[in-house]
């Protein structure tokens, strides 16, 4: 029930969280809510809006093969544990273009990452460089796991 009372929220909004589900209950309804009914409540309430995190991987396979035959040439790598479960190992993608276009940038590379907190806690890695007009230019991302 409060998850439908929360879907525009969440479309609005994909950072709403915890604290904002229980105020927005005492404001508009009167009504305190537990944490953990909260967070029930918003990630159902995700869920319902974007998907969850296993069907997205089942849809990833898909996408980066329409991404290799609409941009050839391009590296992507896509590993699962097991074929039949899509249990995530790793994400590498390297666009073509951006990486043809490094031969005429500077000869330093930046690379960064984040930690995703999610319920697989994958890290997100990016390298990327400077064009000769100091704008940034990705040459590759990788989602691994930790």
């Amino acid at each position: 029930m409060i998850a439908t009372l929360l879907l525009g929220l969440v479309r609005q909004d994909p950072a709403y969280n915890i604290k904002y589900v229980q105020q927005n209950m005492k404001d508009n309804f009167d009504f305190d809510i537990s944490y953990h009914k909260a967070w029930h409540a918003l990630k159902a309430a995700r869920e319902e809006v974007y998907g969850i995190w296993e069907s997205s991987v089942q849809k990833l396979s898909k996408f980066m093969a329409a991404l290799q035959k609409s941009n050839p040439g391009q590296w992507l790598h896509l590993d699962t544990d097991r074929p039949n479960l899509k249990i995530l190992n790793y994400v590498f993608c390297a666009f073509r273009a951006c990486f043809e276009r490094f031969h005429y940038c500077r000869n330093l590379i930046s690379i960064n990452g984040t930690h995703l907190y999610t319920k697989y806690k994958h890290k997100l890695l990016v390298a990327v460089t400077l064009d000769a007009n100091q704008q940034i230019l990705p040459i590759a991302f990788a989602l691994v796991d930790e």
